[in-house]
């Protein structure tokens, strides 16, 4: 039972340290509130049981004790943070301030690690910025809408936006407005 012993000091170390935000803003102070956890989670025979079905297996040679010292931290954790929220809600533990946006933050990882509100949502990372060849294209897109023709054959004397109007040009991604004919392609070509 060491095994457990030690994976249940991480789980309240780990609590501890996460929360220290949250905690530090409570009347009685982080230790007085584990203690109240801790009588929390010895009348919660739910809580018990839920990670007791993994305490004969800590101790397992190689992968499978892996697995169960990783299950075992994951539900003390939880029944933990069920806990807290329990002896929260019956105002056991009280806030001396206004909770800061870190202490928030810390109270939401909580109620998701509790199973009390649904993870947040993956945000998709945002795009990549466009490289300088889909910038001159956008550019010379750009250009071939709004401007004159004039202004587009001045700006074609730089080689490097030159190419790329050839280009568009050839696959036949600059066509009129009005006709299916290419404007001024005899123009620019010269």
């Amino acid at each position: 039972m060491s095994t457990t012993n030690d994976l249940t000091q991480q789980a309240k170390n780990d609590f501890l340290d996460r929360n220290r935000d949250l905690l530090a803003l409570t009347t009685n102070g982080p230790n007085d509130v584990f203690k109240r956890i801790s009588a929390a989670l010895a009348l919660d025979s739910e809580a018990q049981d839920d990670v007791m079905m993994y305490a004969p297996l800590v101790d397992q040679p190689n992968y499978a004790g892996q697995v169960a010292r990783e299950d075992f931290s994951r539900e003390i954790y939880k029944a933990i943070c069920k806990s807290f929220l329990e002896i929260q809600r019956n105002l056991v533990v009280t806030f001396a301030a206004k909770l800061t946006p870190e202490a928030l933050e810390q109270l939401e990882d909580i109620e998701i690690s509790a199973g009390a509100r649904p993870p947040r949502p993956i945000v998709p990372p945002p795009p990549a910025p466009p490289t300088a060849a889909e910038q001159l294209e956008a550019e010379v897109r750009r250009d071939w809408v709004h401007l004159r023709s004039s202004e587009v054959k001045r700006k074609c004397n730089n080689a490097g936006y030159r190419a790329m109007f050839d280009k568009l040009m050839a696959t036949g991604q600059l066509e009129s407005f009005c006709t299916s004919l290419h404007d001024g392609a005899a123009e620019f070509r010269q």
